[in-house]
């Protein structure tokens, strides 16, 4: 998207926050079936989510030159994690503090076993990438912001407080990745929360005429990624 800076990224998104579950018995989480069919937003999140996860596999497989042992040993890894948070999700009886260390560990445990799978150089060569990565999100984020300013002609007072805001809400986003206190289900209503609250920021800063070009740009991209997910019929 032209526009898919963090910011505008995470205003996208228009969601409740939910409170917290108190630390007493673990809830069972049900698939809510509204979900089937979810809001555009959230397509657009799982798509890039899916492409995401495909890019780092084949790197990780072409990249760093796995062996067929190597794959299948990761594979192995893989499963026995998901049969194991199979059985953990399954499990209703043990309290939510309980559960939520379970998990921890599983996920330290999964981790801790892919990267033994790695020789030293496939290790090197993984954490270079990672910077590359990071490096490559910084150029898109300066890059979308340029263009931001270009299209909503945003001032230079404007500019200076979306790059804070950015910087301020990719800290809570690593803050939340790593806060293993709370569940999965959990952290994604509390990413919700955190998309609404920039969403409401973004329209604080932004002038009424700003906010009606950016609607406008955005809905011209959710057309366009309609037409693209829309099956042609023969």
């Amino acid at each position: 998207m032209l526009l898919s800076s963090s910011v505008l990224w995470a205003s996208l998104v228009n969601a409740q926050s939910t409170p917290q579950t108190p630390n007493k018995i673990r809830p069972s989480f049900k698939r809510d079936s509204s979900l089937h069919h979810p809001p555009i937003q959230w397509r657009q999140g799982k798509h890039k989510a899916f492409a995401q996860r495909n890019r780092v596999k084949n790197f990780t497989q072409k990249n760093l030159q796995l062996s067929k042992e190597q794959v299948l040993q990761q594979k192995n890894i893989n499963e026995n994690y998901h049969k194991q948070l199979a059985t953990l999700q399954k499990n209703d009886k043990m309290s939510l503090g309980e559960y939520k260390n379970k998990i921890a560990v599983l996920k330290k445990d999964r981790k801790e076993k892919m990267q033994a799978v790695l020789t030293i150089e496939q290790k090197s060569k993984l954490e270079d990438a990672k910077k590359r990565m990071q490096e490559n999100r910084q150029v898109k984020t300066a890059a979308n912001l340029e263009r931001m300013k270009i299209r909503l002609n945003l001032s230079n007072e404007q500019v200076a407080k979306i790059k804070a805001n950015q910087t301020a809400f990719k800290n809570k986003l690593k803050a939340l990745h790593e806060n293993n206190a709370l569940l999965p289900e959990q952290k994604k209503e509390e990413l919700k929360t955190l998309a609404t609250q920039q969403k409401e920021w973004l329209k604080s800063v932004l002038t009424t005429d700003q906010q009606t070009k950016l609607d406008s740009l955005k809905n011209k991209f959710r057309g366009g990624y309609l037409k693209k997910q829309t099956p042609i019929s023969k």
